[in-house]
């Protein structure tokens, strides 16, 4: 084992020389400049980023449109799933009627999880990322849950029939059984739902139905499209086992509440026996709550670690997929219960505690799940590669300043400003907060015209979300608007400036808490803009001179002081439709510009934004199904060669005979009124993000800031 670890470092003193080698020129000169306090650009610029991106019920908002969407794709998909299931449940190995139910299982909801819907991702609009997206098609059928644990005794014919869920010797495994009857005549209770055969389901479904590269990973099977700029969609099944959780009880009040239950997905422990049939315990719901409650230093750190890996792989030092982001999510969740491990945890810190944490419980060959700790989430790792993932760890915890600068320029931040000057010239901690402020106001600025609410890219967003969620959550499309705003990046940028300039540089800068309530605190933004230099006013304006000349010359609505004064300068560069009125009439080559980057949004947001499947497409769509003879048999032929041919007729049979059903009378316009009507919130969500009684969002924190002029 020595030899091995002196291998595994020697070559982490290798990868690390490659690894500094591909970092830009800015980033090595930022950190030489700015030694000890380097560590303020990511704690900046990266809060800053979750600050605009996690606002709680928008975030909500967002992942409630997507199911909406998916309800309404499933109008097309669900005659096919539902003729896979009924032709599964056919050809079960063993049958009996007494404890079996005759009903195949049904598809319940779409439910978005995983890190697109946690916040975790890495998705740019026009962009895209590495990360997936998430979907748990949840199924139930005609049957009750027994209590898990030990075997149940026989039960009434009339009782059944009931799903039992037997522990595996693994922690968080467990395989379905029908309960016997006290007139069955097997000895040993039947398997129900072999885990492999619903995997089989679900490929066979994804193979005849999507296109693109089809990928089985664990319970879920992976659909990449050609031109997909992300890492594509997990279909996974899963069962949902109500009012069961397995793990301690919790204290009340936590927010992911135990009655709710806990998920089911089909894959089993490597190695194991009962591998094959088995199913493993998912959190996702209860992480989905837990993660979204981070602080946003940590969930910051988390996706910095995550865009971290993908670096490492870039540049010819990947540790491969040892590496999960799974136990990234883990050791947060862990981290956040420690001491300082909250609200005031940097990114910097916070990155620094992970890699502590998963380096320690990986020597210790535990990594526990964070709900359900008798879970080792790391279990199948072997020595070696444990040692592998806890080289890399430190790799990057020697090289953890620049790396994390690295992100912010992935994440769109220009370092330019805070670079002024000789490049040898080193910079003080004061005036690294002073240029990261300037930097933060300029960003402040120029998002404020980029999602000013006349701009053109909000046409196609309106298309694609009042038709998702004007009847499914009105109340949250409100709170979508309000995050993907101009307005709402303006205010989160702002107080990133006002939080790390040090508060005797903001002269008459004095915070006031609202008389309205005891959360709110109104900052105003006048005494930021003396931050701004000559060079920050030519960058926004063009000709600062002639802007000040116009303003002065016309006196517009809305500017109540001289230009040149910082309460001038306040109201004219942070409302977009004055400073755009201003440009357009004192600089009018400023325009061009402008309208430039109106066209690459709006044309990003097409792209990313597109209306929901009218009624009459998803018809038209299912009437081609039925229109030519042995289309649906043709289909199953060439998607799934090795299915043999009485199970092809028989599986175009059912899903023809869905398709007719689902089209006869008015069945698929309730089913379509269905999708796009009251939200079902089947995770039982929205009550952590809206109140009952009136239309305000609840942030995570429970805390909110604004920044005034």
């Amino acid at each position: 084992m020595s030899n091995i670890i002196d291998a595994i470092s020697a070559l982490r003193l290798k990868q690390g020389r490659r690894l500094v080698g591909t970092l830009s020129p800015a980033v090595r000169q930022l950190v030489e400049r700015c030694g000890s306090a380097a560590h303020l650009v990511a704690d900046t610029l990266l809060v800053a980023d979750d600050l605009v991106d996690n606002h709680g019920p928008g975030q909500q908002a967002y992942i409630t449109a997507c199911e909406v969407g998916d309800a309404v794709g499933d109008l097309v998909y669900r005659p096919l799933l539902s003729a896979l299931a009924e032709v599964g449940a056919a050809a079960a190995a063993a049958r009996c009627r007494h404890c079996q139910p005759r009903q195949p299982l049904r598809l319940v909801t779409w439910n978005r999880s995983g890190s697109s819907a946690e916040g975790l991702h890495d998705l740019i609009i026009g962009k895209g990322g590495t990360s997936d997206f998430d979907i748990m098609l949840e199924f139930d059928g005609p049957f009750r849950w027994a209590p898990p644990g030990a075997e149940p005794a026989d039960i009434e014919p009339r009782s059944a029939p009931q799903l039992w869920a037997r522990p595996t010797d693994n922690a968080g495994f467990v395989t379905l059984h029908w309960v016997r009857t006290d007139r069955c005549g097997h000895e040993e209770p039947l398997e129900a739902l072999p885990a492999d055969s619903v995997r089989r389901m679900m490929l066979d479904f994804c193979r005849v139905r999507m296109d693109g590269e089809i990928t089985p990973t664990g319970p879920a099977v992976n659909v990449n499209k050609s031109d997909d700029k992300d890492g594509g969609i997990d279909f996974v099944f899963c069962l949902l086992v109500r009012g069961w959780w397995p793990a301690p009880v919790w204290p009340d009040g936590a927010p992911w509440d135990t009655s709710f239950g806990v998920h089911l997905v089909p894959t089993g422990r490597p190695g194991s026996k009962t591998e094959s049939i088995e199913y493993r315990i998912s959190l996702s719901r209860a992480e989905l709550l837990a993660v979204r409650q981070l602080c946003p230093g940590l969930r910051a750190a988390v996706k910095a670690l995550k865009a971290i890996k993908n670096m490492l792989k870039e540049s010819g030092v990947a540790i491969g997929d040892l590496l999960k982001s799974y136990f990234m999510k883990t050791a947060a969740l862990w981290v956040a219960q420690e001491p300082h491990g909250g609200p005031r945890t940097g990114v910097t810190d916070g990155a620094h505690r992970l890699l502590d944490w998963l380096e320690r419980r990986l020597d210790e060959e535990w990594l526990p799940c964070f709900f359900y700790p008798a879970i080792n989430v790391a279990a199948e790792l072997t020595a070696v590669q444990r040692q592998a993932i806890i080289g890399s760890l430190r790799l990057v915890r020697e090289h953890l300043t620049p790396l994390l600068m690295t992100c912010c320029e992935k994440r769109q931040w220009s370092l330019n400003t805070l670079l002024e000057g000789r490049p040898t010239e080193p910079l003080s901690e004061r005036q690294l907060r002073l240029r990261l402020g300037r930097t933060l106001l300029r960003r402040a600025v120029l998002e404020g015209i980029r999602l000013r609410p006349t701009a053109p890219c909000w046409e196609s967003w309106w298309s694609a979300n009042i038709p998702s969620l004007a009847r499914a959550a009105p109340r949250l499309l409100q709170w979508l608007h309000h995050m993907m705003s101009g307005t709402h990046r303006q205010q989160c940028l702002l107080l990133m400036a006002w939080s790390v300039v040090d508060p005797a540089d903001l002269a008459d800068g004095e915070p006031m808490t609202s008389p309205v309530g005891d959360v709110t605190v109104t900052l105003d933004v006048t005494p930021l803009t003396r931050l701004l230099t000559d060079s920050d006013l030519v960058f926004l304006l063009g000709e600062p001179a002639a802007v000040a000349a116009w303003c002065r010359r016309e006196r517009p609505a809305g500017l109540t002081a001289e230009p040149d004064t910082p309460r001038g300068r306040a109201e004219l560069l942070l409302r977009p439709e004055l400073l755009l009125r201003a440009l357009g009439e004192a600089v009018p080559r400023e325009m061009d510009w402008w309208r430039e980057v109106d066209r690459e949004t709006k044309e990003a947001w097409e792209g990313n934004y597109r209306p929901p499947r009218t009624y009459q497409q998803r018809r038209e769509v299912l009437e081609r199904h039925l229109r030519l003879p042995g289309l649906l048999q043709f289909w199953l032929r060439v998607k799934l060669p090795e299915m043999d041919g009485p199970t092809v007729v028989a599986t175009a049979g059912l899903w023809r005979r869905r398709l007719q059903q689902l089209l006869s009378g008015d069945r698929l316009r309730a089913a379509y009124d269905a999708a796009v009507g009251r939200w079902p919130d089947r995770w039982q969500l929205l009550q952590h993000y809206l109140a009952e009684d009136d239309t305000q969002g609840k942030s995570a924190a429970g805390a909110a800031a604004r920044v005034s002029l």
